[in-house]
């Protein structure tokens, strides 16, 4: 994808309320009066990086259940003190380790995607507060272009790990 199409989701224009978003509404003299009322403005999400990261989270949850599964295999059904013909003892150890190191890796993923709705919450909340500062725009922008990019890492990350976890099943 190129740089404009990366962006191309993402909408930095600041909405004023409508009618209908106002809490304070009575139907009488008072339709257009927003005292009391603040920040009712609003910056719509970036559909692809949220399609996105759906996804990533759904992967992770697989990978998951499937390094579960694999770890019960290597606990339970290859016991580590017995010798077997195609894992010595050590072998055991590596295989956990490596399975940890996954599971940990795909957990910070998933805290990335929350933080990543914290760090963009912020900026819009700027861009609300002040929407005439241009920089503001650019960087929710910039910040959704690198969540994109670092979105498709995961994913060719995600693909490594399956590889990992055939090689290891072999």
């Amino acid at each position: 994808m190129t740089e404009s199409s990366l962006s191309a989701g993402t909408d930095a224009t600041v909405h004023p309320p409508t009618r209908l978003d106002d809490p304070f509404r009575d139907d009488a003299n008072h339709a257009e009066d927003f005292h009391g009322a603040r920040l009712l403005s609003s910056v719509y999400a970036n559909k692809l990086l949220l399609q996105m990261q759906a996804r990533v989270i759904q992967e992770c949850e697989a990978v998951m259940k499937i390094l579960d599964k694999v770890r019960l295999w290597v606990n339970s059904i290859l016991p580590k003190n017995m010798p077997c013909v195609f894992y010595s003892n050590g072998q055991y150890a590596v295989i956990l380790h490596e399975i940890a190191n996954f599971r940990e890796s795909l957990l910070v993923w998933v805290d990335g995607v929350s933080d990543s709705h914290l760090q963009r919450a912020k900026i819009c909340s700027d861009l609300i507060n002040y929407p005439n500062v241009e920089d503001y725009a650019l960087a929710l922008k910039g910040h959704d272009e690198k969540e994109m990019f670092h979105l498709r890492h995961y994913m060719v990350e995600i693909l490594f790990i399956y590889a990992a976890v055939a090689r290891m099943l072999e």
